[in-house]
């Protein structure tokens, strides 16, 4: 029996699945894909845990090239930046890098195997997300070991940090995924006080939205 097309509607758009798209080659597997993203050029970024851990395709599904394969512990998400750079999240190594699409490191944040005392505050203990501010700086949230978001110059300096572990104001129960918005409003997914949390930049606390289970922050209109 043929599969059933699956179809996901979200306002005005409709998504269907497309069967055997990306076919891998023999001996490969997707294991935990755990991000996906797109840059510029429509290349599409899949991280994922298996022995390929980056693997870029076109808009076909057809692998254009595959890196990393040295470089990850535990894969965790990706993002593209300005300029088309790529970020990783590895909650193994406690790192954030910074990649050209062809997999050259630009920038490490963070020291391989190296973690910051659980809940210190200080980065990173198992970062989970990355996102951009409208001037290029960078929020990362962190994540699983600490109760925490920092805020970057685009250069890699840290400017600061808020957050601890709890459930009132300005705490997070695993801040999951973070995500930056038009106006320049940082946005929380704190997972485990199923709730996003919205703060200014530099680190002000503004009100929360409840939701179940917050994992991930996705605002449409992004530049």
């Amino acid at each position: 029996m043929a599969e059933k097309p699956l179809r996901v509607s979200y306002g005005e758009y409709t998504y269907e699945n497309v069967p055997g798209w990306a076919p891998l080659p023999d001996g490969w597997e997707w294991n935990h894909v755990v991000g996906v993203c797109v840059d510029g050029q429509d290349r599409i970024f899949a991280y994922n845990r298996s022995d390929h851990p980056m693997i870029v395709l076109d808009k076909d599904g057809n692998i254009l090239t595959t890196w990393g394969e040295d470089s990850f512990s535990s894969a965790h998400h990706v993002q593209v930046g300005p300029a088309d750079s790529i970020w990783t999240t590895d909650i193994g190594d406690h790192t954030v890098r910074k990649w050209t699409a062809e997999g050259e490191q630009l920038m490490m944040l963070g020291t391989p195997n190296e973690p910051a005392p659980e809940q210190s505050g200080e980065p990173f203990n198992k970062p989970t997300d990355i996102a951009f501010g409208l001037d290029g700086s960078i929020y990362i949230a962190d994540g699983y070991g600490n109760s925490r978001v920092h805020h970057y110059t685009p250069e890699g300096k840290l400017i600061g940090s808020w957050g601890e572990r709890g459930t009132g104001p300005g705490q997070f129960m695993i801040p999951h995924g973070v995500e930056v918005d038009p106006s320049g409003l940082v946005y929380v997914a704190d997972r485990e006080n199923s709730r996003i949390k919205r703060h200014w930049p530099r680190s002000i606390y503004d009100p929360s939205w409840c939701r179940s289970r917050s994992f991930r922050t996705c605002l449409r209109g992004r530049p």
